[in-house]
């Protein structure tokens, strides 16, 4: 049986918790990419639109049917020349973008006007740019260049069988005029689950919150929305799971999933070393492994990421509490998501528009308000408000990072995470 209360005796800075995420995110990817599994489960592969499908990840590999350009293309307006020499040429003709079948071709000492775009008629040695040239009496006088100058030949951007979009890319906007260019309209897609346990045996479903039943008690479950929007504005689909603090019920569940193919994992609450506290007890006799439990911040201590190396599974354990939880969403499962779609996850750096200071043992994360974003600098100002509280959520932009000990004047710049 695991020692939980153990768990926490090796924190990490967020920083080297940062770290081991990322390398286990890493290894995580590229053995995904391989589990035809993972991407087939529930039937959730489905042919939509190109457009549509922006922010999913392709579910099989797409190459180019054909060569681009298909024909040598212009790349400025001015005239197809049949030498490099420097002298005058005889104009032939004239070829504008999108003439259709007009086909034109050079004789030694002849010259063809040329839009940018335009196919170049055959026998052109290079296009020299109109302000280089001089037109007078049919003919045109050009200095000398090397061959290929100003024209792109036919296969030179993308090969016929070239790869556009490999299995398991994350498809982009900028994706979409290569795709639209060949008439690919359509992709297989898939949406990447992440499945979310919510804990507690005192949660309530919101639509039953009133004031009278939560005075006996009762919390309001805010988690499942906070996740399921936060999931699916990442570009996965969210599946909500509620558990009761009931070990095996748990187990069942959490093994549900796993034999059901599902590889992406998070819980919030039970997460610490309480009673009903079970969520590490269970997903260790799980095969989960600790990459690390236990991180010196405030707030957010017990957040803990696991992986389940023979099913090629990550679980990542957020705390209870409504600010804490929002925090290392924002800290942990954004970042860890992004890198999964082979994003490149930065941090935004604030100015302080007055002093802040971290005497605890613990670095902080703390609540703030944006004052002025027009120009280079974001500047915020720290709020002085309790972590436990849904103030902190309802008042700030987002928080920042300061280490323990650490007195920041204003002015300083410091790691800033806004809040999605």
């Amino acid at each position: 049986m695991v020692d939980v209360k153990r768990q926490f005796t090796e924190l990490l800075s967020y920083h080297d918790a940062y770290k081991k995420m990322k390398e286990i995110v890493n290894s995580w990817r590229e053995n995904a990419i391989r589990d035809i599994k993972l991407r087939r489960i529930l039937g959730l592969e489905s042919v939509i639109s190109i457009s549509e499908g922006v922010g999913g990840f392709v579910a099989e590999d797409v190459k180019a049917p054909f060569d681009f350009p298909v024909f040598n293309v212009s790349g400025v307006d001015g005239w197809a020349v049949s030498g490099e020499e420097e002298g005058k040429y005889r104009v032939v003709g004239e070829i504008m973008a999108g003439d259709v079948g007009k086909e034109i071709k050079l004789k030694a000492g002849e010259a063809c006007w040329v839009a940018t775009g335009a196919k170049v008629p055959a026998g052109t040695v290079r296009v020299v740019m109109k302000e280089h040239a001089e037109e007078s009496d049919g003919y045109v006088w050009v200095p000398a260049g090397k061959r290929g100058d100003n024209f792109d030949r036919c296969g030179d951007d993308i090969r016929n069988g070239e790869l556009l979009l490999r299995s398991f890319d994350v498809v982009r906007t900028k994706d979409l005029p290569i795709l639209a260019n060949y008439g690919i309209l359509e992709l297989r897609i898939f949406r990447l689950p992440v499945v979310a346990f919510v804990t507690g045996d005192e949660l309530l479903d919101p639509r039953q919150a009133d004031e009278k039943i939560l005075k006996m008690g009762m919390v309001v479950d805010v988690h499942s929305t906070t996740l399921k929007s936060l999931i699916e504005r990442m570009g996965y689909s969210a599946v909500i799971e509620r558990v009761k603090d009931v070990k095996d019920e748990f187990k069942e569940r959490v093994y549900a999933k796993l034999c059901e193919g599902y590889r992406l994992f998070v819980s919030t609450g039970a997460a610490s070393v309480g009673k009903k506290d079970l969520v590490v007890e269970v997903i260790s006799e799980l095969g989960f492994e600790k990459v690390f439990h236990g991180v010196r911040q405030k707030p957010g201590k017990p957040t803990g990421l696991y992986y389940n190396e023979r099913e090629n599974a990550v679980f990542l354990v957020i705390p209870g509490k409504p600010f804490s939880a929002t925090m290392v969403m924002h800290t942990f499962l954004v970042p860890m998501l992004k890198m999964i779609r082979g994003e490149v996850f930065r941090f935004e750096k604030a100015r302080l528009s007055e002093s802040v200071e971290v005497k605890g043992k613990r670095a902080e994360w703390i609540p703030v308000i944006i004052e002025d974003d027009e120009y280079e600098d974001i500047v915020v100002r720290p709020l002085a408000l309790k972590s436990s509280l849904f103030l902190s959520n309802l008042f700030s932009d987002g928080v920042i990072y300061v280490e323990s000990g650490e007195r920041l004047s204003a002015g300083e710049k410091v790691i800033f995470v806004k809040w999605l």
